[in-house]
């Protein structure tokens, strides 16, 4: 990839992208702003923020006051020589929606080496977002942690060197799940106890913290959620039942931004070297 011709363009997200920005500069690519890029013929590569978006209308930005419309912007990339997007945690419409246009959609997330070293801030963030929101240790509290994905499983490892008594939920088998020391209940069943927990943790994209789970617990239980918006609990219910659930988007950029952007910044290298190679 020659780096004197690659243009880029950044939009939206959080600190990640304020040190991305700065990895772009020191290694001599060209870099717009979007208020640039709107007035220019196109940057060749568009970089969105991760995750992409919490309402499904507008990219993520920690700046309430900036918002940009995804549909908008797809639209301009469709004018682009390259037409490439890469943003994280892309939900099915956007994607489809910037692909209808004949935009090519990168989502990082899905690649192991972004995703698997995005659990360790994600994890970092979550114990972060703990402390600051109880009022009791984690060290003997009651955790469950839904989902034993890539983050599920640093998550709950951290936990429980932590000292935390942590159960994790499984669909497929608890084997992995006991063989670190841990609790394991099946998905359909983590209700059966759900009155013991002092803090529930998401990692699932599907409602499964319903009205009905949340009439079932207790009311100082803390509630976080990192599943992808909008995320796996009733907040509204939540609130109603005056019960603490936090849809926690983006913890990278707000725990651990300069490592989250140097592993953002190489795998987009990557992948763009690789890319470019493959079409000349």
């Amino acid at each position: 990839m020659k780096k004197t011709t690659t243009g880029f363009v950044i939009i939206g997200g959080d600190k990640r992208q304020k040190f991305l920005a700065k990895n772009l500069q020191k290694e001599n690519y060209n870099l717009l702003t979007y208020a640039e890029w709107t007035k220019s013929p196109g940057a060749e590569v568009v970089i969105g923020p991760v995750p992409c978006s919490v309402d499904g209308i507008h990219f993520y930005n920690e700046n309430p006051d900036e918002k940009i419309v995804m549909q908008d912007v797809f639209k301009k990339i469709s004018d682009s020589k390259n037409k490439i997007f890469i943003a994280g945690a892309i939900s099915k419409k956007a994607r489809a929606d910037a692909e209808q246009l004949g935009v090519t959609v990168i989502d990082l997330m899905e690649m192991d080496e972004v995703a698997i070293k995005n659990a360790i801030p994600t994890a970092e963030g979550v114990v972060k977002v703990a402390i600051e929101n109880s009022d009791i240790t984690l060290m003997n509290s009651e955790v469950l942690v839904l989902g034993y994905g890539r983050c599920g499983k640093v998550l709950a490892n951290m936990l429980s060197g932590m000292g935390a008594k942590v159960t994790v939920t499984h669909r497929n088998g608890s084997a992995m799940i006991e063989a670190f020391g841990l609790n394991a209940v099946h998905l359909n069943d983590f209700e059966k106890e759900i009155q013991k927990y002092d803090f529930i943790i998401n990692t699932i994209p599907t409602l499964l913290i319903t009205s009905d789970t949340l009439n079932k617990m207790k009311k100082e239980t803390l509630i976080i959620d990192i599943a992808t918006s909008p995320g796996g609990v009733d907040f509204e219910y939540a609130k109603e039942k005056n019960i603490k659930a936090l849809l926690c988007p983006g913890l990278p950029g707000k725990v651990a931004p300069r490592t989250a952007a140097h592993t953002l910044f190489f795998a987009i290298q990557n992948f763009l070297e690789e890319y470019f190679n493959s079409i000349q």
